[in-house]
């Protein structure tokens, strides 16, 4: 199993869980301050919430009533959340549409992508087998975990004193 294919099964393991969606987003989400009040931004809630002014509302109370009843914060910290809704320009809001787009478009590769990505994480178990005892060492590392330490091995190859 090569490396190309070690990072291809942690780049599509991050899409699914949402993280490296969530990565992309940081630089807009320093003005609308919703990421401390909700934890999944590409949840549900945040989604409905995203939505709204992406489609041209305006109004923080109508995009925070949007919100599940999961959500701990209160209506009034997400109507304050999205106080910067009411100052989005018409690019800013056609941007967080085609981030929304793209959010879906992925979901909708990664689903395709996830039986085949089952098989490849075996795949690459079964061919690291033989260096399990390095994977777990490397793995015991703050900071790293087993896909890391499997991916690093790939990478670089087994090397023994």
């Amino acid at each position: 199993m090569g490396a190309s294919a070690t990072r291809l099964t942690s780049h599509l393991r991050q899409w699914s869980t949402g993280y490296g969606c969530r990565r992309g987003w940081k630089g807009f989400w320093k003005r609308i301050k919703l990421s401390s009040h909700v934890s999944d931004l590409p949840g549900l809630s945040g989604r409905l919430m995203m939505q709204a002014p992406a489609e041209g509302e305006t109004n923080q109370a109508r995009i925070a009533a949007l919100a599940t009843q999961g959500l701990k914060a209160t209506q009034e910290e997400l109507q304050d959340a999205w106080s910067a809704a009411v100052a989005m320009n018409p690019l800013q809001r056609r941007v967080l549409g085609l981030f929304l787009e793209r959010l879906a478009l992925l979901e909708t590769q990664v689903g395709c992508w996830k039986p085949r990505l089952d098989t490849l994480e075996k795949s690459t178990a079964e061919a690291l087998r033989q260096h399990q005892a390095s994977v777990q060492r490397l793995a015991a590392v703050p900071g790293l975990g087993a896909d890391s330490a499997q991916q690093t091995i790939a990478d670089h190859g087994h090397r023994r004193k």
